[in-house]
Order: C-alpha cells, then sequence, then structure tokens
C-alpha cells in the first residue's frame, strides 16, 4: 500500500511538473507572439510607402456617405530618405455598384499646383463624375506641395505672384517685387529643409504608382486635365504596367515650347474669332472692324489704363485693379480658357474701351480667381524644372520680337528671373523627348484652347499609336464634363479602351454661335451678382419694404374705388389734380413691379444664353424694359407734386394722405436705387 501510495505520489507530482512546464511554455508562446505582432505593427507604421485611413480634411455641413479618406506617405526623396515622409491627402469616391469594376478612374488636375480633394463634396452631385461612379471607384488626390498635402508652400507668394500685375507697375519693378518673394519663400522652405530636386512631374507619376499599389489596385484609369495630361504622360513613361488606359484633356506634352509658342497661339486664335465674326453676317454688322478695333482700345490702355477700385482684397490686395495693355491682353487669354468666352469677344472689343470701366470691372470679378486655387510654390517648381529648359529665353526674346503687340502674353525674362531665384534643378534633355506608348489613349482638345491648344494633342498623338484624337469646336480649356458627346465618348472608351471609337457626334456639336443682339446697361450687372450671391440682409428687408408699399397701393386703390363705387360715392367733382392723383401714382408702382419682375427675367434669360452677357446687358429683345423706368419717373414727379397739394389742401382723410404719400416715397426710393445701380 506505501508502496502504491509513494508511486501514486510521485506519478501526480510528475503530472504537476509536466502541466507547469506547459504553462510555462505556452507564456512563452503568448509573449513571442505579442512581441511578433508589436514588431509586425512597427514595421507596417514604419513601410513607407503607406496608405493610412483618416478624417476628410474638408468639412462639409451634413456628412458625407461613399467618401473614405486618407493619406498617402512617401519619401520626399526615394534615393536620400533621411530627408524624411511627405503626407498625401486623398479622397475616394467608392462606386454605387455592387460589384464595381476592378480599375478606377483616378484624376490629375491641372497648374501645376491645383488642388483635388478640396473640391469632392461638390463632385457628389457632379453628373460628369457620378455618372463614372456608377461603374467605378474615383480616386482624387492632392499632388506633393499642393492642397491639403506637404509641404505648404509660402501662401505669401502665391499672393505675390498672382496679384501683383493688377498695380500697374512698371515692368522692372513689379519682377522686383516677384524675385524677392521667391527669394524670401526660398529661404523659409530651405529652413524647413525641403529639398527642392524632389518637386516635379517624376517624382508626381512615382507618387502616382505608390497610390495604386497602397490602395490594392492592379491597374486604373488616368483622366488628366491640362498640366495633368502631362502628369498622366510621364506616369506612361514611369510606370506603364499599372495603368489600364488614359485620357488626356487639354493637352500639355513635355515637347512643346509652351512659353514660347504662347504668344503665337493665342495671336491666332484671336484672328480665328475675328474671321468667324466676318463670316458671320448678324456679327459682321453689329461689329465692324473687329482687328483695328481690338489694337485700338489697346493701344488707349496702354496710354490712359484705367483704375478700379475693388472690394474683394484677397484677389486684390491693395483694393485696386489697373486695367492696363499687359492686363487687358492677360485677361482676353484667360478668358478664352472658358468655352462661352469667344462668342462674346466682339461684344467685348465693341464695348471694352477706357471710357467702359464697368465691364472690366465685371470681367475681373469674373475671371479673376483667389490666389490660393494655386500653389505658387509647386507650379514654379515643377516648371522651371521641365517647362523652362525647353524655353529660353533667347527664343522667348525672339517670340516677343514676332509678336510685339501682344508679348505681354508670356514675360519669358520674368519667368526665368524668378526661376533662378528658385531653384537651379532642371530636368536633362531626355524629359523633352516625345512620349512614346502603346497604351490606350482618348485625346481631347478645345478649338479655342490658348494655353494647351488642339495642335499639341495632335502632337501627341503621333507617338501614341492606340490613341484617338477629338477637337471640339468652339470650346476652351476643359472640355470633357461640357458636351453629351465628350461625356459619353469618355464613358465608351472606358467601357473598352481597345475598341474604336465612333467619334461622329463630334462633327454635330455647334460652331462658334456669337452674341450680337445686346441691350448695354451697367447697372444689370450687380443686379445678377446680388441675386447670385444672396443679397445683405438690409438690402432684402428694404427692398420687401420697398415692394410691400407699391403692392398696396396697387392693391389698395382698386378695392377702395370699387368700395366708393358701391357707396355711391362719386370722384367726378372732385379737382383735376385730387382726381389723377391716385391713378398716376398706383400706374408708377405698378410699372415698378413690372420693371423689377422685367429686369430679374431678363437677367435669366441673358445668363441663360451667355453668362458673360449680364457683363454688358441683356438681350436685346428686352431693350423695352429700360423705358419704363423714364415713365416712372415721369408719373413720380406728377405724384410728388400731388402728394404736396394733398397736405396743403387736406385732401381727404389723414389716413389716405399718409397711405398715398408712402406709396409717392416707395416710388421716388425705388427710382433712387435704380439710379444708382446705373439702370436708367
Amino acid at each position: 500500500m506505501l508502496l502504491l501510495l509513494g508511486t501514486h505520489c510521485g506519478y501526480t507530482a510528475e503530472i504537476r511538473a509536466g502541466v507547469l512546464e506547459e504553462v510555462h511554455m505556452t507564456a512563452r508562446t503568448i509573449l513571442v507572439l505579442i512581441g511578433f505582432v508589436a514588431l509586425t505593427s512597427a514595421v507596417a507604421q514604419d513601410k513607407v510607402p503607406r496608405f493610412e485611413s483618416a478624417d476628410c480634411h474638408f468639412e462639409t455641413e451634413e456628412a458625407l456617405e461613399g467618401i473614405d479618406c486618407g493619406e498617402l506617405v512617401v519619401w520626399e526623396n526615394r534615393e536620400r530618405h533621411e530627408e524624411g515622409t511627405l503626407r498625401l491627402a486623398v479622397a475616394i469616391l467608392r462606386s454605387t455598384a455592387d460589384e464595381p469594376e476592378p480599375d478606377p478612374l483616378v484624376f490629375l488636375s491641372g497648374g501645376p499646383g491645383g488642388r483635388s480633394v478640396h473640391h469632392t463634396p461638390r463632385r457628389l452631385e457632379s453628373d460628369f463624375w457620378s455618372r463614372h461612379r456608377e461603374d467605378r471607384d474615383l480616386v482624387f488626390y492632392d499632388q506633393r506641395g499642393t492642397g491639403y498635402s506637404q509641404p505648404d508652400f509660402c501662401e505669401e507668394l502665391d499672393q505675390v505672384l498672382y496679384t501683383t500685375r493688377f498695380l500697374g507697375l512698371p515692368p522692372e519693378e513689379e519682377q522686383a517685387r516677384r524675385v524677392e518673394a521667391v527669394r524670401d519663400c526660398r529661404e523659409a522652405m530651405l529652413a524647413k529643409g525641403v529639398d527642392f530636386s524632389a518637386y516635379n512631374s517624376q517624382t508626381s507619376a512615382r507618387d502616382l504608382d505608390d497610390l495604386r499599389r497602397t490602395l490594392g489596385y492592379q491597374q486604373w484609369n488616368l483622366l488628366g486635365i491640362s498640366y495633368g495630361t502631362r502628369l498622366a504622360l510621364t506616369a506612361m513613361r514611369e510606370s506603364p504596367s499599372g495603368i489600364r488606359s488614359v485620357i488626356l484633356d487639354s493637352t500639355s506634352p513635355p515637347n512643346a515650347r509652351i512659353w514660347v509658342e504662347s504668344p503665337g497661339i493665342f495671336l491666332q486664335l484671336i484672328e480665328r474669332v475675328f474671321a468667324q465674326c466676318a463670316s458671320d453676317e448678324a456679327c459682321r454688322d453689329a461689329f465692324p472692324e473687329l482687328e483695328s478695333k481690338f489694337y485700338a482700345w489697346l493701344d488707349r490702355l496702354e496710354q490712359n489704363p484705367v483704375e478700379l477700385n475693388m472690394q474683394d482684397t484677397n484677389r486684390f490686395p491693395e483694393g485696386r485693379l489697373v486695367v492696363d495693355h499687359s492686363v487687358a491682353i492677360s485677361g482676353v487669354f484667360q478668358g478664352l480658357y472658358n468655352r462661352q468666352f469667344p462668342s462674346i469677344l466682339p461684344l467685348l472689343v465693341h464695348e471694352g474701351g477706357p471710357e467702359n470701366e464697368h465691364v472690366w470691372r465685371v470681367l475681373a470679378d469674373r475671371l479673376v480667381r483667389p490666389p490660393e486655387q494655386i500653389s505658387r510654390g509647386l507650379n514654379l517648381s515643377v516648371n522651371c524644372y521641365e517647362v523652362a529648359p525647353f524655353n529660353p529665353p533667347e527664343l522667348l526674346d525672339a517670340a516677343r520680337r514676332e509678336h510685339p503687340r501682344i508679348g505681354e502674353v508670356v514675360d519669358g525674362r520674368s519667368r526665368h528671373a524668378e526661376c533662378a531665384a528658385w531653384h537651379d534643378e532642371r530636368a536633362d534633355s531626355s524629359y523633352f523627348e516625345p512620349v512614346r506608348s502603346e497604351l490606350p489613349t482618348l485625346i481631347i482638345g478645345g478649338e479655342f484652347d490658348p494655353v494647351t491648344p488642339p495642335e499639341y494633342g495632335r502632337l501627341v498623338a503621333e507617338t501614341l499609336p492606340n490613341s484617338t484624337f477629338v477637337e471640339a469646336p468652339a470650346h476652351g480649356h476643359g472640355v470633357t464634363p461640357h458636351t453629351a458627346c465628350t461625356r459619353d465618348l469618355v464613358s465608351a472608351f472606358l467601357e473598352d479602351p481597345d475598341r474604336a471609337l465612333d467619334t461622329s457626334c463630334v462633327s454635330e456639336l455647334p460652331s462658334l454661335s456669337f452674341v450680337t443682339n445686346v441691350h448695354v446697361s451697367r447697372g444689370v450687372y450687380p443686379v445678377a451678382r446680388s441675386i447670385q450671391q444672396g443679397p445683405a440682409i438690409p438690402a432684402l428687408a428694404g427692398a420687401g419694404l420697398i415692394g410691400l408699399v407699391l403692392l398696396s397701393g396697387i392693391v389698395g386703390w382698386p378695392i377702395g374705388a370699387a368700395f366708393r363705387r358701391f357707396r355711391g360715392v362719386s370722384t367726378v367733382q372732385e379737382p383735376g389734380m385730387q382726381r389723377i392723383a391716385w391713378p398716376t401714382a398706383v400706374l408708377a408702382a405698378f410699372l415698378a413691379m413690372g420693371f423689377t419682375a422685367g429686369l430679374l427675367f431678363a437677367i435669366r434669360d441673358a445668363a441663360s444664353i451667355n453668362p458673360f452677357l449680364p457683363a454688358f446687358g441683356v438681350s436685346g429683345d428686352f431693350g423695352w424694359i429700360f423705358y419704363l423706368p423714364w415713365m416712372i419717373a415721369a408719373l413720380t414727379a406728377v405724384s410728388v407734386f400731388a402728394a404736396i397739394q394733398s397736405w396743403r389742401q387736406h385732401w381727404c382723410n389723414s389716413r389716405h394722405r399718409i397711405h398715398y404719400s408712402l406709396l409717392v416715397g416707395a416710388c421716388v426710393v425705388f427710382l433712387g436705387v435704380t439710379a444708382s445701380l446705373g439702370l436708367i
């Protein structure tokens, strides 16, 4: 028994020892696993490139569904990692399809330096983007150095480079200010450790491929507009395996001398507009001798610049705009970006002399963008690296000599001076070689694009054998979203990039149609802008009060007259002035209300014809309404005299005299406002 017990106790001890050993081994295993997980997590956090989910940078009033935001972490310099990393903002609109296509559409913004992620909420309401979202994810990101992405280049540089040209400074002083701002920003960025060699299309193309891989897409489709097309072309050269198809809208090829060729392209487009006007009977009759008038008002602006006070101190920091020869040319150049501008250009030439200041004020309001929309730091970095070497000063000077009257379209010396102050990084000659690729490519250009003309699209197509080029007549810069034809072409192309496209719809697009039937009035635009932005509360309250008083007369007098007739009270025995007092004031009030309604309808009609038309006035079909204020003025003058007489001679009772005086006063205020707006 003792032997058995001893044996049993020894066996139990062995079991306990084994259990303890297993526990120890399990604990060690768990600790090893915890350490491995922690190490793996740390390695993942240190991995570059990587994508990290994050809150969206933009703010909206309501929560947005179907958007994933985050940041792509990349090396600033892929060869020298010690310089650190950059975080690039990303927003993804997830497809609304149950089984979306595996290849998303990624958008490459223009500039260089244009922000993209900031505009994501508006794209939720865009028919163009919603159409593609039905099939696949949409990817938007801010290139390094712009928008919400790192680094933040100097805000003051954006202000100086964009707004200094509006001050009417002598060319030497303007250039000195610009170069000084460039030097100041350079020093600030160097102090932050920025490596200027890391900001160009090649590095951005590698960021683009990093984004694709970290998001887990095997391939995707590129849609670039303006500078975004140059980035897309660079990506086709750098990392073609990750690209399924490419859409180039308003192409900026690396092998085009875009600075040197700008004056000639601009002049060619201006002459094309004038020639098409001359071949259109209505335009020719309304605006004869356009070319001579164009240069005549340029010469007048050179001799007598127009200085305008501007309320927007963000776009016009000193609160003023000096419209001289150079600014006028730049304004027309910028206007041609917009597909609606060429049809209004003859009217501008006809009405844009120095004596018509309001036209330039309105065009500045419509065409000058906020400085922060473009990162001038990235713009300089890219252009100095890859555009300046291919557009040397001697060729720029030759272009100015060839086109002396419009040489301001490109100031080559100034640009090269800014580049010299910014950085000395320059692309080698291989960058300027044409991009050659077998990738399926759809190329779209606008007939009147002043900066990336259709010729550039054709130039790129020469070395892209699997490409299709289409030119949209009467369009400017950025065509794709603006016609049903180009939208359908993009959809068909994305569905099957290798299938031959039917481009016959392009031939059905309308040619340039000129705005010729116009009633010019400088008072139209302030009203149109107030409608667009929403009137201020005091102005809205005042207008409402005046409207109620006018309406009270229009409604009250007929009711009162009917009531008196019902009671058998006759007005025949009243003196002449007393008898016509109320009808005269009521007619003035009725015409005032009619003029207001007619003006609002005319403005809406003008905007539907051409969004630039309210800058000049309204359609000539509504010219008749501008006679109404003069009729109102005559009726009001009679009514004012009658109101004075009513108090002197104690017409009716005091309540009626007060109401009548308020009605007449409302007519007087209405006329005053109408005159102050320039509608009379």
